[in-house]
């Protein structure tokens, strides 16, 4: 049966080994806590300047600026929702590659009949 109380330790009865296990649990505490506070303060940094590009052209203006003149808006970052420019591109990628896909199908074609009508005419 278990003593319903333990008397505290003093420090002379800890054993070295986990007084060390100890220390080095401070220690990656410690180190863990430094880490996580440079990453906060790089994704900080990373928002200010997100957020800085945000009100840039949040604050633009057109119809603040008259027609004749020419005003154009800043240059926003492509992370802004821009997708026509995206679209556009990924567009004239799709239809490289399948130019380039019907080309190599032409260029290749009567070889690929003729490799699989001798090997279903061939008898092994």
């Amino acid at each position: 049966m278990l003593p319903s109380k333990l008397p505290p330790l003093s420090p002379c009865s800890v054993s070295p080994s986990l007084a060390e296990k100890v220390m080095r649990l401070k220690q990656a505490k410690a180190e863990a806590e430094a880490e996580i506070a440079a990453y906060k303060a790089q994704r900080e940094a990373q928002f200010q300047v997100f957020s800085k590009e945000v009100r840039r052209c949040a604050t633009w203006e057109p119809h603040a600026h008259p027609p004749l003149t020419l005003h154009p808006p800043p240059p926003c970052p492509q992370r802004m929702g821009d997708s026509a420019g995206y679209s556009s591109n990924l567009a004239k990628n799709t239809e490289a590659e399948l130019a380039q896909i019907s080309t190599d199908v032409s260029k290749n074609k009567q070889k690929v009949i003729a490799m699989l009508l001798k090997s279903v005419t061939t008898v092994a």
